[in-house]
């Protein structure tokens, strides 16, 4: 009981047995800093950190190489959530890369928890593009939920369901339109064309668009395996 009653406890510092140093820059200062942890706790909550110290039992420092102080700050904020800290209040895109950060050190509770935050925040063109982009992605461990994922790709829709909108010019910010279309990431495109919502002229329009978003500048090869399961 005492063990696991460690899992709530608020402090840090207290009941530690291990270190993890975090390196990063700041500028071109090099910054150390170091957090003290607990290595059942942390084994637990993270299996990135479970087979770190089950390759080696003696293990008591593990060094920790971030690009940033943003960064460093984000990883904080995760190991606070292990020790049962809440989460706080973001914007999207520190959320998003919150969740990356958690998903890279196997931290599934922590991106659920992140993920349910998402649900408070209002959608927007960028931030459903946001969205399926950066949590759809295969090798994430907890996958962007279907409600959320869903509803992302709805409002995406609904924005460029009126294809002549997007190239002909009928509105004065198409070509801005166009552009944020071509931009779209695939989980977008292919909601987007299975949609029996689209305002078309032909379903020659349909192609034609999609097309034009696949040999996207320099995108091709990133987006060609997708185009299959789109059309």
């Amino acid at each position: 009981m005492e063990i696991l009653s460690l899992i709530k406890h608020d402090s840090l510092d207290e009941y530690s047995d291990a270190e993890l140093i975090y390196q990063y820059q700041i500028g071109k200062t090099p910054n150390q800093k170091i957090r003290k942890v607990n290595r059942y706790v942390l084994s637990l909550a993270s299996g990135y950190f479970k087979k770190h110290f089950e390759r080696n039992l003696q293990i008591r420092k593990i060094k920790l190489d971030f690009n940033s102080e943003e960064e460093v700050e984000c990883f904080e904020q995760i190991i606070q959530n292990i020790y049962k800290q809440p989460l706080p209040n973001s914007n999207a895109e520190k959320l998003v890369n919150l969740i990356l950060m958690a998903n890279q050190y196997e931290c599934v509770k922590v991106m659920k928890t992140a993920t349910k935050k998402l649900y408070n925040i209002n959608l927007t063109n960028d931030i459903a593009r946001l969205y399926l982009e950066k949590l759809t992605q295969p090798e994430l461990e907890y996958q962007l939920p279907e409600k959320l994922s869903q509803s992302s790709i709805d409002h995406l829709v609904n924005t460029y369901k009126d294809i002549r909108s997007v190239f002909t010019g009928t509105f004065d910010n198409s070509r801005k339109k166009k552009d944020e279309f071509l931009n779209l990431p695939p989980a977008a495109i292919k909601g987007w064309a299975q949609s029996d919502g689209l305002v078309i002229d032909s379903e020659n329009s349909v192609f034609y668009l999609m097309m034009l978003w696949l040999l996207k500048d320099d995108k091709k090869e990133e987006r060609l395996p997708h185009f299959p399961e789109i059309i």
